[in-house]
């Protein structure tokens, strides 16, 4: 089994926007161009596997989404390669932010194990319950 992790060229980017329900397609491509948005993708012998999408602001970074597009590819470690590479991108940010529903224990443990903490319970537009959750990052000397 090959792994790669790297952001998608101009094809493999066309193809994730089918698989993104982007409410307004214009404004993430606006933002991806202006590298407030970014995606890192992981290919498994040639083909995606999974996304993270996330959005770069002042002094933090925000995990839009994440997910691994295929079932068996859980638990399988690909996930965590996927937000190490994320995270050690971030080099001049001081935290991390994700939104995780309260329903998903899964993710709610895999970002535990990475550090982050509930600060807050939180709703999304459809009052799903969420857990907002957040890293601090060390900075860099």
């Amino acid at each position: 089994m090959k792994i790669e992790i790297k952001y998608p060229d101009n094809t493999e980017f066309a193809k994730l926007l089918k698989s993104f329900k982007e409410k307004s397609l214009t404004k993430f491509k606006k933002e991806l161009k202006s590298k407030k948005e970014r995606i890192i993708i992981v290919k498994i012998n040639g083909k995606i596997a999974g996304v993270l999408k996330y959005k770069n602001l002042k002094n933090y970074s925000r995990v839009e989404s994440f997910f691994l597009i295929q079932k068996k590819w859980r638990g399988k470690g690909i996930a965590q390669k996927l937000y190490e590479k994320y995270e050690k991108s971030l080099k001049s940010k001081k935290f991390i932010e994700a939104y995780v529903y309260q329903t998903d224990k899964r993710a709610k443990g895999f970002w535990e194990k990475n550090g982050f903490k509930i600060i807050k319970d939180s709703k999304d537009n459809q009052g799903e319950k969420l857990y907002y959750m957040k890293k601090r990052l060390k900075q860099i000397q």
